[in-house]
């Protein structure tokens, strides 16, 4: 599967207070060895906690990301703009 998000691409995040991820949706996190990162849930755990995974399959693995609390969740993916892609 291919990326869904491009460098140079623009996304916007919302995050309302006591928000509920779902499954599939698509997340900014700051992890702490990866910095900021857009994945999407494939997994929620007990406690709040979150595994993510990429949509390309070079993407970082689930289990290098490990589990994610809530408080690295900065907000979900609400609109994407995809930069033009100029083949030559």
């Amino acid at each position: 599967m291919s990326p869904t998000f491009f460098d140079l691409d623009y996304v916007l995040s919302m995050c309302w207070p006591n928000i509920n991820y779902k499954l599939g949706d698509v997340v900014l996190v700051e992890h702490p060895k990866y910095g900021r990162i857009i994945k999407r849930i494939c997994h929620i755990g007990l406690h709040n906690t979150y595994l993510l995974s990429g949509d390309h399959v070079s993407s970082t693995s689930t289990k290098e990301l490990g589990l994610i609390k809530q408080g690295n969740i900065l907000g979900r993916v609400v609109f994407h703009i995809k930069q033009p892609r100029y083949k030559n």
